[in-house]
């Protein structure tokens, strides 16, 4: 868990990744490729004066070589940016960024379309936002990150035709797999709850 002394500077890293997300997000255009949005998204983590969290991220003799994930279309998760993978009007494109600042990790991802996409594309991400949004309605002293996982699950499930399971992400904390974990579907969470502050 977080100390409380830790608490600033999880926010600022926070803030920090949540501020080259958006950047991202702002300056994709259709023909450019996920090699140079990877590197547009690398001189803003070091221009706030953070270091990417993912880069050079090790499993056992795996090394992952981008600055920041870049998925698009059928690739879920975790994508590397390429110079001959093109955005296109249409994609569906998520940009993960993940940022370490004084040892803590910020970490935050956002699926847009880009330029107009398909209706069942356009409906899927704002369920998914609907989710998002009544999820974090759920945030107060004292819940449960299972009743929190439990919003996202049901909204999805009574709104959304898709439903890609995955089991949990990582929260905001140092190592990337440090407690908290936000498992996505429910089922058999059990958890202390959340402390103020």
């Amino acid at each position: 868990m977080i100390a409380p002394e830790e608490i600033p500077a999880m926010r600022e890293a926070c803030r920090i990744a949540a501020t080259v997300l958006a950047e991202m997000c702002r300056v994709v255009e259709p023909g450019m490729n996920t090699y140079d949005l990877d590197q547009y998204g690398k001189r803003k983590i070091a221009e706030l004066g953070a270091k990417s969290a993912c880069y050079q991220y090790r499993v056992r003799d795996l090394v992952f070589p981008a600055h920041t994930c870049i998925s698009l279309n059928e690739e879920i998760i975790h994508g590397i940016g390429r110079l001959d993978r093109s955005i296109e009007e249409g994609d569906n494109l998520s940009i993960d960024v993940c940022v370490r600042y004084r040892g803590l990790i910020g970490d935050n991802a956002r699926t847009i379309l880009v330029g107009r996409g398909r209706p069942e594309d356009e409906r899927l991400l704002a369920v998914t936002r609907q989710a998002l949004d009544e999820a974090i309605s759920r945030v107060r002293p004292g819940a449960r990150v299972g009743e929190i996982s439990h919003t996202v699950q049901t909204v999805v499930e009574e709104r959304a035709s898709a439903w890609c399971a995955i089991s949990s992400d990582t929260g905001s904390a140092t190592p990337c797999t440090r407690s908290p974990r936000f498992p996505i579907s429910a089922g058999g969470v059990r958890d202390r709850g959340w402390r103020r502050g």
